[in-house]
């Protein structure tokens, strides 16, 4: 039996930094990988246009195709850094 009754709310406050700790590196990784999808994003894939006199129309293609390679990019260099780290 014990005198100390733990609060939820900070046992998960501490897991939750002790994570953040922990894996900081990776969170750090997503979070780069992510904003240059996003910028990558942006850009678009393709586009076209038509117009004639004063109307003109341009349509620019975005795709997510470039947000999941970049983040099976990331998968394989943690692959990496995880089997240099469990050899080294």
């Amino acid at each position: 039996m014990s005198l100390h009754h733990p609060n939820l709310w900070n046992v998960v406050n501490k897991q939750w930094k002790y994570k953040w700790i922990s894996y900081k590196s990776v969170f750090q990784g997503l979070i780069i990988v992510q904003i240059i999808a996003i910028v990558f994003s942006l850009l678009g894939v393709g586009n076209g246009g038509f117009g004639s006199g004063a109307f003109h129309l341009n349509v620019q293609y975005v795709s997510g195709d470039i947000v999941f390679f970049l983040y099976v990019y990331l998968g394989f260099l943690l692959r990496l850094q995880l089997i240099v780290w469990i050899t080294g």
